[in-house]
């Protein structure tokens, strides 16, 4: 699917992306508004490909994993700053190659969050 939201961005996508791309790193450190701001990017990037059926199914997919989810205590650090740091620069490369249209290394940040866990 990153492929195709790099193949259909517009400028105001960019924008968007590039936008959202920031709010994660904003609440690194605070599980609560950092996975929020996590699934808001990504549901933006999801909104982009004009193919529906998995832009939907991705989409539900992220919704169901947050109202199943353990919620996370307002406020509380996670104590996992290493871990959001790498996230955010993980998301960071990933909207910069949606951003760029290059599908190999649109391809390539994909392969790389998603091999991050």
């Amino acid at each position: 699917m990153d492929v195709e939201t790099a193949r259909h961005r517009t400028r105001a996508d960019i924008v968007d992306l590039r936008r959202g791309g920031t709010e994660p790193e904003r609440a690194a450190g605070d599980a609560g508004p950092w996975l929020r701001a996590n699934r808001a990017l990504h549901e933006r990037m999801a909104a982009i490909t004009p193919n529906q059926l998995p832009g939907t199914t991705y989409v539900g997919m992220l919704r169901h994993i947050a109202d199943a989810s353990v919620r996370a205590v307002p406020g509380h650090s996670t104590r996992a700053e290493p871990y959001f740091e790498k996230r955010v620069t993980i998301h960071a490369e990933l909207v910069g190659a949606i951003a760029s249209g290059d599908e190999a290394r649109t391809t390539a940040a994909a392969a790389t969050h998603n091999a991050m866990t």
